[in-house]
């Protein structure tokens, strides 16, 4: 993970952001390309080829096990470790490769005010999101609750199955 420091004109209740790596709370299409991109670029670096030549291996691979496992999808880690290529090198590539503050789109007319509420297996989003950014808040909502432990209704609330109200 890499921490940057906020720049002085940020607003000083303001204390962090969260860049997300695997574009699950934010989606911007320039920046998924581009985690995957790098990691492309430098694999075609290490076989001594071009990056036109690996995404093409890439894509054939990805292409090939399509087809062999019924349509089903293979990441980027496991495409370039059938190359020989380890998990933890692709990793390292993206975390030393990819600057996230370089994607982030001002939109001076984004505000946010909202609250949640939870409980008994339900959760309810009240308030407001205005920006231009495309955000799947249910995805958002079931990802944190996932990442918090919430996965057994039985208990209390299990994030595949809780209603969701926004």
């Amino acid at each position: 993970m890499k921490t940057f420091n906020l720049p002085s004109k940020i607003p000083s209740h303001i204390k962090g952001f969260i860049f997300d790596i695997d574009s699950t709370l934010y989606t911007s299409p320039k920046y998924a390309f581009e985690q995957v991109d790098c990691q492309v670029r430098e694999f075609a670096k290490l076989r001594g080829i071009n990056a036109d030549e690996a995404r093409k291996m890439v894509a054939d691979y990805r292409k090939k096990f399509a087809e062999e496992h019924n349509g089903s999808k293979v990441s980027l880690g496991n495409t370039l470790l059938s190359f020989g290529i380890p998990i933890e090198q692709s990793i390292e590539w993206r975390k030393t490769l990819l600057t996230p503050q370089n994607f982030l789109e001002k939109d001076e007319n984004s505000r946010v005010a909202c609250e949640t509420v939870a409980g008994k297996g339900e959760i309810f989003i009240t308030g407001e999101i205005t920006s231009k950014a495309e955000v799947d808040i249910e995805k958002v909502v079931r990802q944190a609750i996932k990442e918090v432990g919430y996965d057994n209704s039985e208990i209390d609330m299990d994030y595949r199955t809780c209603k969701i109200n926004i």
